[in-house]
């Protein structure tokens, strides 16, 4: 018996759960909508579409026979002329026609950045040159608040020296990385310095050290049994170590963030980690090492 399973995810953030049976043996079919079964087809051996409607969103559910094997694939049909296609076509005039009225205003922007880089990168001319060849080692960071705004600094050692530098990349109260996660009081980042002048550094936020990924994994952990109690802890670690594999490291955001709408963060909420944890490739593997 074949299963399979996707996430619908619409544009007002409703989400369902949509599974498909196929027997190998009678090639019986039975597609269902979170509870709901939406189609039942019988002795079903070759390639075969089946469109059902999801709220008003035309979906199809694809059987595609491939020599011996069946592909199966699940996608929203954009194309076909129903109510909710004729809207986006409308909206997508409407953002084009926009998009040609500010086209004056983004070209003058361009001019200005270009001034504004090209002053920029003079200014930063000395120090790009001596960065050519820098030294690196490990800097660690220091978050702290004043009036609700983080202040970020780090301090680092070099020639037996210690360090300080204050790092603008937080502007926000919440600090989020490119990797997803949260910045922490103690955190561990590589950073580069000029070998005659350490002052002259740079931080690399998107480098954390191997201490640094446990910590992250920790953190995600916690988070993950906190919302899944009843989830042995080993079982959750190994559930961890199969969505790093598959995501890096930004799926120990999607579990950090597993509980967080998608309009309180865009990048990782309970919407990308249902779709990494609920993907056929996670399942599979997940039953393959974690039980």
């Amino acid at each position: 018996m074949n299963h399979y399973t996707w996430t619908y995810v619409g544009d007002n953030g409703y989400s369902a759960i949509v599974g498909l049976y196929h027997s190998s043996k009678s090639g019986h079919v039975m597609i269902y909508v979170d509870k709901k079964i939406v189609v039942v087809d019988f002795s079903i051996r070759d390639s075969k579409t089946y469109t059902f409607f999801i709220n008003d969103e035309l979906c199809e559910v694809k059987l595609e026979r491939k020599d011996l094997k069946m592909v199966y694939t699940f996608e929203i049909n954009q194309d076909a002329n129903t109510p909710r296609n004729q809207q986006r076509k409308k909206e997508e005039k409407k953002h084009l026609k926009q998009s040609f009225a500010f086209f004056g205003l983004v070209l003058l922007g361009i001019i200005l950045a270009a001034f504004y880089f090209s002053t920029t990168l003079k200014n930063q001319k000395s120090t790009v040159q001596l960065l050519q060849n820098p030294s690196k080692t490990v800097a660690t960071v220091n978050v702290k608040y004043e009036n609700d705004q983080p202040i970020i600094s780090y301090f680092f050692i070099a020639k037996n020296k210690n360090f300080n530098a204050e790092s603008d990349i937080a502007q926000k109260n919440k600090i989020l990385l490119s990797n997803g996660m949260p910045l922490e009081s103690g955190d561990e980042f590589m950073l580069e310095y000029a070998i005659d002048n350490p002052k002259i550094n740079k931080i690399h936020f998107e480098s954390p050290t191997e201490k640094q990924l446990i910590v992250y994994k920790s953190r995600a952990l916690e988070k993950f049994l906190l919302a899944n109690p009843n989830i042995p802890e080993q079982q959750a670690k190994c559930q961890l170590d199969v969505a790093f594999s598959l995501k890096g490291l930004p799926a120990y955001a999607d579990f950090y963030f597993q509980k967080t709408p998608p309009e309180d963060n865009t990048q990782h909420n309970q919407n990308t980690y249902q779709k990494l944890t609920r993907s056929l490739l996670f399942q599979k593997k997940v039953e393959q090492e974690c039980w």
